[in-house]
């Protein structure tokens, strides 16, 4: 009670402290407040209605049992709660967007200063509506084609520079931020500020999205924004706004909400992250492209080593094969030459050596005509000598005729011996001589040489019987 009472006088000097300083006593803390606002409601009889009507709207069960929603009506909201024991007597589920009737008891929470209905039972009474807004609206996007999955662009795979639409003071940007940056942090970001909820959340978002859509460098855009009741996420079901997402140029992203919220938005959007925490999937992660680019670089500097080895053996391949074509080509060619060349020669030189054959045979027969016409000379000489003898010796004695006869006979002889052995000498010039040009003239020589010496012997048997007979006469 001590302390009680000092704590008492304590607010008691404090409020007559604030009251001389404000000049006025009209004034109270915010837990007096509370209070009496508190039994303002347990003490207000008009505030006890059977039922409450509205839409259900971020339905869930907290980890003590408790469920907790929403109870909307136009702009206006009331919180809910079900306890767990009674939560477990319904049979039927809650999901958001039903319109239903609530039976329950205000209750003020002073530490906080809110309103709750603690239900104690409901009835559903038809589809929420907004929820028949809702389904109105998709029913007029998919006529339109804007939920067709054969509009929606393709991401880029690797982009450059992502235009985020956001608050900037919300959780949800530093969440898409660290999300984006921690998987690769060179990308970009151009980040514009909208409001995502209230009376202008829609314009100025189409605003945003358009200022991105027309930067050319944009490589994709996100719409994000985190939780939040379904009334705050009702914006993103309009139709203006989906139709602006619908016909962006620009690849577009849409995160709104936690991950079991789903809206219009997402669905005419290109691609839908659960929340602003997953943003970052839409970029790859730069540690698996710097290993996937090792491993590529890697493949292909294999593929190449292999490819430039293969090719450098085809080429050598070739360039053998190419080579002893080439050679097989120049050595027929040059075969070819050879042998005209060869038979040119040959042809040339049989040629020559036929010239020299037949002017070597014409002065040998004008050599052997040239001994004949001696033969002739010398013999007529001597049948002129004997008959000179005969006539001037023949009545000379047998020694003088001996004498006479025998230095006749031996100068003849001598004259011919020496005509014999020019002949003979020429002969066997000639022979060398045509030794030295060919060896097919060689055998005709030695037949003529033998001829000649033949014919010198006849010569000289024909002189012999000449002087017997002179003798014997």
């Amino acid at each position: 009670m001590g302390v009680n009472s000092s704590g008492d006088e304590d607010t008691t000097t404090t409020l007559e402290t604030h009251q001389e300083t404000l000049n006025t006593d009209n004034i109270t803390f915010v837990d007096a407040l509370n209070s009496e606002i508190s039994t303002v409601l347990e003490n207000t009889p008009n505030l006890q209605y059977d039922y409450v009507l509205g839409d259900v709207s971020d339905y869930g069960v907290s980890g003590n049992g408790h469920a907790h929603f929403d109870l909307v009506h136009e702009d206006s909201t009331i919180h809910c709660v079900i306890f767990s024991h009674r939560l477990h007597s319904f049979d039927i589920t809650i999901d958001d967007g039903t319109h239903i009737a609530v039976k329950g008891e205000l209750s003020y929470y002073a530490a906080n200063g809110s309103v709750s209905l603690i239900v104690e039972d409901f009835v559903e009474v038809g589809e929420g509506n907004y929820q028949q807004t809702y389904q109105e609206n998709k029913r007029i996007l998919e006529e339109d084609g804007l939920l067709s999955e054969k509009t929606k662009q393709s991401l880029p795979e690797f982009p450059r520079r992502i235009g985020l639409i956001t608050s900037v003071d919300s959780d949800a940007r530093e969440d898409a931020v660290t999300s984006i940056h921690s998987r690769h942090p060179d990308v970009d970001l151009v980040i514009n500020h909208t409001t995502v909820q209230g009376d202008d959340a829609m314009l100025s978002m189409m605003q945003a999205i358009s200022e991105l859509d027309d930067n050319a460098r944009i490589d994709v855009i996100v719409l994000t924004r985190g939780g939040g009741s379904e009334k705050d996420l009702r914006v993103f079901n309009e139709t203006p706004l989906c139709r602006v997402i619908h016909n962006t140029t620009t690849p577009f992203v849409v995160g709104v909400g936690h991950e079991n919220d789903r809206t219009l938005a997402d669905e005419v959007a290109d691609k839908r992250v659960m929340t602003p925490t997953y943003v970052g999937e839409i970029v790859p992660k730069k540690e698996e492209l710097e290993t996937e680019l090792r491993d590529v670089t890697d493949r292909l500097d294999r593929v190449y080593e292999r490819t430039v080895q293969t090719e450098l053996k085809a080429t050598v391949d070739n360039l053998d094969t190419a080579y002893e074509q080439q050679v097989d080509s120049n050595l027929t060619t040059f075969s070819t030459d050879l042998d005209h060349a060869f038979e040119a020669l040959t042809s040339e030189r049989l040629t020559a050596l036929e010239t020299e054959l037949k002017h070597a045979l014409e002065s040998f027969e004008q050599q052997k005509s040239h001994e004949k016409e001696k033969v002739r000379e010398l013999t007529g000489r001597l049948n002129s000598a004997y008959q000179r003898t005969v006539q001037t010796h023949l009545e000379g004695t047998d020694e003088r005729l001996d004498n006479a006869y025998k230095q006749h006979v031996t100068s003849e002889l001598a004259t011919s011996s020496a005509d014999l052995d020019y002949a003979l000498e020429s002969f066997e010039q000639q022979k060398v001589h045509e030794e030295e040009k060919e060896a097919v003239a060689q055998e005709y020589s030695e037949s003529q040489r033998r001829q000649q010496i033949t014919i010198a012997v006849l010569v000289i048997l024909v002189l012999l019987l000449l002087g017997i007979l002179l003798l014997n006469l």
